[in-house]
C-alpha cells in the first residue's frame, strides 16, 4: 500500500510540476508576443506614419522647385528611396504580425519545454 501511495504521490507531483512549468512557459510566450505586437504597432503608428507625413511635405516642396533646378532630381531620388524604406518597414511589420498570429502555441510550448528539460538535466549533472 505504501509503495502504491508513493507512486501515486510521485505521479501527482510530476503532473503538478508539468502544469506549473507549462503555465510559466505560456505566460512568457504571451509576454513575448505582446511585446512584439507593441513594437510592431509602435513602428507602424509612429515611425512609419511620421516618415510618410514627412515625405508628403517633401513631395510638396519638390513640386515647388522648378524642373531645371539641379536640386529637384536629387530630392526626387531621395523621395524614391524613402518610399522604398517605408514599404520595406511595412513589410517587416506585416511579417512580424503574421508570424505572431500564425504561431502554434502548443508547438512553441513543446520547443521551450524541451529546452527547459535540457537545462534541468544540465543543472542536475
Amino acid at each position: 500500500m505504501c509503495a502504491v501511495a508513493a507512486v501515486v504521490a510521485l505521479a501527482i507531483g510530476h503532473r503538478l510540476r508539468i502544469q506549473y512549468v507549462t503555465s510559466r512557459i505560456r505566460h512568457r510566450l504571451e509576454e513575448c508576443a505582446a511585446e512584439c505586437v507593441r513594437i510592431a504597432r509602435d513602428l507602424h503608428d509612429t515611425l512609419l506614419q511620421g516618415l510618410q507625413g514627412l515625405m508628403l511635405r517633401f513631395h510638396f516642396a519638390a513640386e515647388q522647385i522648378p524642373e531645371r533646378e539641379p536640386a529637384r532630381p536629387n530630392l526626387e531620388q531621395a523621395l524614391e528611396i524613402a518610399d522604398r524604406v517605408v514599404a520595406e518597414g511595412r513589410d517587416r511589420v506585416r511579417t512580424l504580425r503574421s508570424e505572431l498570429s500564425g504561431r502554434d502555441l502548443s508547438k512553441a510550448l513543446a520547443e521551450v519545454g524541451s529546452e527547459m528539460n535540457w537545462e534541468e538535466r544540465v543543472q542536475f549533472s
